[in-house]
């Protein structure tokens, strides 16, 4: 599960079509893990600090949170310059 709704946050689109502009964010955080080191989720999802992150990004690392197995339940989303992965651990 990807929650874009919270990462996207700038205002209303004007066609239920127009995808989002990618953004660029200083911070990655981690909520939820208590199993795995921070560094470790954010690896697995292959995110990084000043690369521009659209959609498709965000489609992979949610895919590839969950293929991992470890995780039952995954939101992605942000608050200014900071985008928070925030998982259940299975």
């Amino acid at each position: 599960m990807i929650l874009l709704a919270a990462f996207i946050g700038t205002g209303n689109p004007s066609s239920a079509q127009e995808v989002p502009a990618p953004r660029v964010f200083t911070k990655i955080e981690v909520e939820g893990n208590s199993r795995f080191r921070d560094q470790d989720v954010i690896a697995t999802s292959g995110l990084q600090t000043g690369d521009a992150i659209g959609e498709p990004e965000l489609i992979a690392a949610d895919e590839a949170l969950e293929f991992s197995g470890e995780f039952e339940d995954i939101v992605i989303s942000s608050n200014g310059q900071t985008l928070i992965i925030t998982v259940e651990e299975t």
